[in-house]
């Protein structure tokens, strides 16, 4: 594997891994949303970043999945998030 690729791996591993943090610590503050609710109230990460990173994070265990209710963004049933 060339260098240029390693460094551009562990950039984006980097990238994703702050992103973990950052909406680990969201959850926390703005328990039982959507992850569309959480985008809308975020403002720093879209939908698609969160509905990737928050799976991520519930499969480590720190986050689950409470209860399905209509996102008030869309109005489609959708799962809550909240700590563990």
């Amino acid at each position: 594997m060339q260098s240029t690729s390693i460094k551009a791996y562990a950039e984006v591993q980097d990238e994703a891994e702050k992103q973990r943090v950052y909406m680990k610590k969201f959850v926390m503050e703005h328990e039982h949303h959507t992850s569309n609710e959480l985008a809308e109230l975020s403002g720093k990460y879209d939908r698609y970043q969160f509905a990737k990173r928050l799976p991520e994070i519930r499969a480590k265990g720190s986050l689950s999945n409470p209860h399905t209710r209509p996102c008030g963004v869309t109005g489609k049933s959708a799962m809550t998030w909240a700590m563990v």
